[in-house]
């Protein structure tokens, strides 16, 4: 992964954002985490974490975890410490459409467990978040 890749796919990408992390979420089937680096205002960043559905990346199903605004370099670094690799090695997700076409064969009533799990006992992905600096917080929750 380039800086100069986090710059174009922001300014002039469809979804003016850049997934550098995609995975699946341990202990849950189900559950895929995305991070993404999204503009925030006068050239600051933030981190978007979507927790989606397999086989629904990306189409408005997922449970969206926003931070407010940082610099860059924070940015990258609560990436480097959450993938547990340097920046560099990060695929660029949003160019390799990483895991979007996973299918997966469960049962519903497994399904409806997983489910149930990741929203009560797992807050909605909270447990799985970056941690964040003190003056960063999270701006948009699934919960309210």
């Amino acid at each position: 992964m380039l800086l100069t890749d986090i710059e174009r796919y922001i300014t002039m990408g469809r979804n003016a954002s850049i997934c550098v992390y995609r995975d699946r979420v341990s202990e849950l089937d189900i559950i895929i985490v995305s991070i993404y680096i999204i503009h925030k205002g006068d050239k600051g960043y933030g981190l978007q974490v979507v927790f989606d559905p397999v086989g629904m990346i990306d189409c408005g199903e997922g449970w969206i975890w926003e931070t407010s605004s940082m610099a860059l370099p924070t940015v990258i670094t609560l990436i480097e410490n959450y993938a547990k690799v340097p920046f560099e090695l990060l695929e660029n997700v949003s160019r390799t459409s990483k895991l979007e076409n996973v299918e997966l064969d469960l049962d519903r009533e497994e399904v409806r467990r997983q489910n149930k799990k990741f929203i009560n006992e797992y807050k909605g992905g909270e447990m799985f978040l970056p941690l964040l600096p003190q003056n960063v917080n999270w701006e948009t929750r699934p919960y309210t």
